[in-house]
């Protein structure tokens, strides 16, 4: 599946939201996920796309669906 820059920004903002709501720092949830917290800051930037392999565990993390990071529009409060 080819992912285009405006989906991963949109998923970006989403992963971003979940996880200041949860009041995580970035390098909080790399350490979690085991990844540089500039992969962090990628992710939620829209400058590169998460590997589907660390989905569930990020939404494990998050407490959302995995499917809330393909959702169009807004996150609202999870």
């Amino acid at each position: 599946m080819k992912v285009n820059r405006t989906t991963m920004r949109n998923m970006g903002v989403r992963i971003r939201t979940a996880r200041e709501q949860l009041g995580l720092r970035q390098a909080e949830l790399a350490a979690q996920l085991e990844v540089d917290r500039s992969s962090i800051a990628d992710w939620e930037a829209g400058n590169s796309m998460i590997h589907a392999s660390h989905l569930p565990l990020l939404a494990e993390i998050l407490n959302v669906s995995i499917l809330f990071f393909f959702e169009q529009g807004e996150p609202e409060d999870h």
